[in-house]
């Protein structure tokens, strides 16, 4: 199944017809700019998009291999991956140049604390991944939809005032929405889910065994 998966790292402008053929579209200033592009796709005639990073720098700052921690994903970790939400999951955990978070010690780590959080988050194993997580978190303690959205963007923006208000709330009281996010966020910040290279990756893995 592996073989049906290419990973690349290469400078935009040295394979522009491979860069437009993944992405679509490509702007002039990352050809001008010599942008780097870490691309995960399905080697076939499709070239079905899995993953993607754009990034100015050298090769050498990609610090983690995407079909090495694949591999693990579905050979060590556990329960294992069998739906399109856990290849969702192992997505948003991956990130080329934070080489501190891997798939590995993501799953060693203990998120058993507090029974609703299992509850929001299982899509993602317990942990904080997506736009619409964060909302509902937000969302259990404002009145108004709106301002849960509010406060998502600001605790995402790490502005002080939003902190503040999440250090308020609590689900218990050793525990709040600001201690939630710290211990539970893998990257910086939420993100939309990418449903579409979720599929392409379900498909390659799934399909092909």
């Amino acid at each position: 199944m592996m073989d049906r998966i290419v990973e690349d790292v290469f400078e935009i402008g040295t394979k522009p017809k491979l860069a437009v053929t993944l992405l679509n579209a490509v702007p002039n200033r990352d050809f001008e700019n010599k942008i780097l592009l870490h691309a995960v796709y399905t080697d076939d005639d499709e070239k079905a998009l899995i993953y993607h990073y754009k990034f100015e720098g050298q090769k050498s700052d990609v610090k983690r291999n995407f079909k090495d921690e694949l591999a693990y994903f579905l050979k060590e970790y556990e329960p294992k991956p069998k739906s399109i939400k856990d290849f969702l999951f192992f997505l948003g955990v991956f990130c080329p140049i934070k080489h501190e978070i891997t798939i590995k010690t993501i799953s060693q780590c203990d998120v058993r604390e507090y029974p609703i959080l299992s509850d929001i988050l299982e899509d993602t194993r317990g942990f904080l991944l997506w736009d619409y997580q964060l909302d509902f978190l937000c969302g259990l303690f404002c009145d108004v939809p709106r301002n849960a959205v509010s406060l998502r963007k600001g605790l995402n923006a790490r502005d002080s005032r939003s902190e503040d208000i999440a250090k308020k709330y609590k689900f218990n009281e050793n525990l709040s929405l600001y201690d939630v996010i710290n211990k539970r966020m893998v990257m910086d910040f939420t993100v939309q889910p990418n449903f579409r290279g979720a599929y392409n990756l379900y498909k390659a893995v799934m399909e092909h065994r």
